[in-house]
């Protein structure tokens, strides 16, 4: 159970019904070999609760770690062999934002970070057109009126915003979603040579996909193209044995950022060689 639960959990795959069929039908690894359950099977609330504690510190990574060991020693893994990575990519929860949508539900996120932590500050940041424009999730038509105006109005809006927290809190303690913020107005909010900040168009360019923020809530999605396949998610690099005549065994998983294959390499190495695993 922890071997397939933690390869589950490096990998972000939530079908916890599936996995606890298997289990209650009396299917278990032990020692990588499926051996007949003699008890009854468990109720799938303990899986999943099982699931959620893997984050915890290292828990995911030891208990992988573990399971890897007593396969070696079963003589069914050895170091030094074949071995391949592939990737594959995991959605993130975040629905696609425009960029007025996006920068309009960082100033929303920063708000509701005041109102949460320092809500007597809401009376000097908040105005009655704020609220309207605010208050609620940010949903927009394919074809809003007045586009560029109203990107402007929220540029100028979020620049406002940062400067009050700027003056209202000392450096380092402003709320976390305010440096989303920050970050988002440096990468859509180019200044011009009088110092004013104007929406990017594209004559400006847009700055690499590797850095892009596409949601306040999820600030490490990026936006990946591989051939005709585009989305704004995470890569999960699963790492397995492939030597001939022995069974294949999941030795390494990662959800990363997504980005080039070869970036993933040196921690799977790295990950690798604690266990006394790498390649040949």
């Amino acid at each position: 159970m922890a071997y397939m639960t933690s390869v589950r959990h490096g990998s972000c795959d939530y079908d916890i019904s599936r996995k606890t069929q298997q289990v209650d039908k009396g299917v278990q690894f032990a020692g990588g070999r499926q051996e007949r359950r003699e008890k009854d099977g468990f109720h799938h609330s303990l899986l999943s609760d099982f699931h959620h504690r893997l984050p915890e510190g290292d828990l995911a990574d030891r208990l992988l770690g573990l399971a890897l060991t007593r396969i070696r020693r079963a003589v069914l893994l050895k170091g030094r062999g074949k071995q391949r990575t592939d990737s594959t990519y995991v959605p993130s929860a975040a629905r696609k934002l425009t960029r007025m949508e996006l920068v309009s539900e960082a100033v929303r996120a920063v708000l509701e970070d005041v109102a949460r932590d320092t809500p007597e500050l809401l009376n000097e940041l908040v105005t009655a057109e704020r609220a309207e424009r605010y208050g609620r999730q940010v949903r927009l038509c394919s074809h809003p009126r007045y586009p560029v105006a109203r990107l402007e109005q929220v540029g100028a809006d979020a620049r406002e915003l940062l400067q009050r927290l700027d003056a209202r809190f000392p450096a380092g303690a402003v709320p976390a979603q305010a440096q989303v913020l920050r970050t988002l107005l440096v990468q859509h909010f180019p200044a011009d040579g009088r110092g004013q900040f104007r929406p990017r168009t594209k004559r400006d360019g847009q700055p690499p996909s590797r850095v892009q923020i596409a949601s306040p809530y999820e600030t490490e999605a990026r936006w990946t193209r591989r051939r005709d396949t585009r989305w704004t998610d995470y890569l999960a690099h699963v790492t397995e044995t492939c030597d001939d005549k022995q069974i294949n065994v999941i030795t390494d998983v990662a959800t990363v950022v997504s980005s080039a294959d070869s970036q993933a390499l040196p921690g799977i190495h790295a990950r690798l060689r604690r266990l006394r695993l790498l390649p040949g």
